[in-house]
């Protein structure tokens, strides 16, 4: 987990909007190599998986990361109802 999302997630918590269910790629254990990438993908029916390891760096601006933050999952139900009280 990034440090933004971890901040992100305290903040959360700490205002009663408890995760019930952790994001699913937060199990890159399950996902974490390019042998298990091209497990997943052929179980899925894919054919032709090529797999390999690649660095993603990407920077993000506070509008940018809390618009994404917030079109996904029940955490983001409870923000809007919250910032819609606060209007």
């Amino acid at each position: 987990m990034t440090r933004a999302a971890q901040v992100w997630d305290d903040e959360l918590n700490a205002h009663g909007a408890i995760d019930r269910l952790p994001m699913p790629w937060e199990n890159d254990d399950l996902m974490n190599t390019p042998a298990k990438m091209t497990a997943l993908f052929s179980k899925a029916g894919l054919t032709s998986v090529r797999a390999w390891v690649e660095r993603l760096d990407h920077s993000w601006d506070l509008d940018a990361f809390v618009a994404l933050r917030m079109t996904f999952g029940y955490r983001a139900a409870v923000v809007c109802a919250i910032a819609r009280r606060s209007a």
